[in-house]
């Protein structure tokens, strides 16, 4: 009996429910996007109506943001069926914020004689257009009816204060920085002056302009070019920094930097300027809009064209990058070429060619690069100038070896040039046997390598001399001809 009473009344409730229509209001827009300049105001319109046969009661709740003013006028009211109510909503943005997108969601509730039946939102996406730190100013309380030019003042104040600590402090450290012993810090202040003094100029002339109320178009255009000075600053910074500090000084210590040459130091500060300043180009391109997508593979279309064009010249280029850093071979040494007799002076290297001297020619040659990284190089430099001649001499099977030896030692011992030390004092072997004469080879050390053909040429004659002295014979070569009748 009780289970029918309880089952009876719930068919009561909602039979009424289920006979007439549901009951429920809506809004309209449900959302916006609006760009505010900080310390200004604006106004939404929204509409709440009610489509139905029941009188509704709406009631809207805002958000509480501290920083953020926001009344709505009617706040609340009663729909009769059919009808709809405009809805003012008015936003006063704070003039600085340590966020820059906002999102606020207005809550409106529908009532009716059986309580709440309906919740809709409103959603705000608002874009800030302020700075955190420019909470730190104080502003001075001008007259209220001089409107938005009192809040221009208190900013163009505020940044002229600005300025002048900036021009305090870069006088100060300029005093401090020339008590250092190192000069990086004097070009590093040099640098930063007059850029780091233009972007507060322009960052003061930008922030002043947001307290008017500004159409979206105006506001886009200041913005715009704020965005242009900014990345001209930073790229302007970064070029010197790379061009006064890293390439200059790179100068300065390539001898401590393993000998680099300047030529790859060359090589890297077009390639530094060329990357720092396609960057910051293309950071423009895409500032004012410009999709740099496409020409990004236009570019890389062209690079490789090009590379098939010029594979020649990029390969004496890399050949000479390779030169460089492997350090085989370097200006001053003297080298020998493959399948080439002849001696050179390296005068330099450079990114598309060697130059070489030829010492017996007395000529200049310029060889590329790729041949040089790809065939075989003996470099009379390394380990170091000290060079190992040697001398052959033949004498008649009748001579003396002991006797040979001796005077050649001598000959040796004698001359100026030849060095006596232990490790590199002369030696002389019995090589071989030839057709008419008995083959000696005389070793000796040098101490510079471009005295080598001078000393040759006085060992053999020496050499000649002593044999002379001592009876040796030097045969020559002779042919014994049988003639049978």
């Amino acid at each position: 009996m009780r289970i029918s009473l309880v089952f009876a009344v719930l068919l009561i409730s909602f039979v009424p429910m289920l006979i007439s229509p549901g009951v429920y209001g809506q809004v309209y827009p449900e959302s916006f996007e609006k760009s505010i300049n900080g310390g200004t105001s604006y106004e939404f319109h929204f509409a709440v109506f009610n489509d139905k046969n029941c009188t509704l009661f709406y009631s809207i709740i805002l958000p509480d943001e501290g920083e953020w003013g926001m009344t709505a006028n009617p706040v609340s009211g009663i729909l009769n069926p059919g009808d709809a109510r405009d809805i003012t909503l008015k936003l006063d943005a704070p003039k600085a914020s340590l966020h820059e997108n906002w999102v606020f969601d207005i809550k409106v509730e529908f009532y009716n004689t059986t309580g709440l039946v309906e919740v809709n939102y409103v959603t705000l996406h608002i874009h800030l257009n302020a700075r955190a730190f420019e909470l730190l100013y104080f502003t001075i309380p001008f007259p209220e009816s001089w409107g938005y030019w009192g809040n221009f003042l208190n900013i163009v104040i505020f940044w002229a204060v600005v300025g002048l600590v900036i021009y305090l402090v870069f006088s100060a450290l300029k005093r401090l920085v020339q008590m250092t012993k190192t000069k990086v810090d004097d070009i590093l202040l040099q640098i930063l002056h007059t850029p780091v003094t233009i972007w507060v100029i322009s960052y003061g002339i930008f922030n002043s302009s947001l307290v008017f109320p500004l159409s979206n178009r105006v506001f886009s255009y200041i913005y715009l070019v704020y965005n242009i000075v900014t990345i001209i600053i930073i790229t302007w910074i970064i070029y010197r920094i790379y061009r006064r500090l890293i390439i200059h000084y790179a100068f300065i210590y390539r001898g401590k930097l393993g000998r680099m040459e300047g030529a790859i130091i060359s090589a890297l500060d077009k390639l530094g300027v060329f990357t720092i300043l396609s960057i910051g180009g293309i950071m423009l391109l895409q500032a004012v809009g410009i999709d740099v997508t496409v020409l990004l593979a236009s570019m890389g279309i062209l690079g490789i064209i090009l590379g098939f064009a010029a594979q020649d010249t990029i390969g004496n280029f890399f050949s000479g990058i390779h030169i460089l850093l492997d350090r085989s071979i370097e200006v001053g040494d003297y080298i020998l070429l493959e399948n080439d007799e002849n001696v050179y002076l390296v005068k330099d290297v450079g990114l598309r060619s060697t130059k070489l001297y030829d010492l017996f020619a007395n000529t200049l040659i310029f060889l590329p690069n790729n041949i040089i990284a790809n065939h075989k190089i003996i470099n009379l430099s390394r380990p170091n100038s000290k060079l190992k001649l040697r001398v052959d001499v033949g004498v008649s099977y009748g001579a003396d070896i002991e006797k040979v030896k001796k005077a050649l030692l001598e000959v040796a011992l004698e001359n100026e040039h030849v060095m006596k030390d232990d490790k590199y004092k002369p030696a002389v072997i019995f090589h071989s046997f030839g057709e008419s004469s008995l083959n000696f080879r005389l070793y000796l050390w040098i101490d510079d390598l471009k005295d080598q053909w001078e000393v040759q040429s006085e060992i053999r004659s020496q050499i000649v001399n002593k044999f002379r002295e001592l009876g040796i014979e030097i045969p020559f070569p002779q042919v014994d001809v049988h003639i049978k009748r």
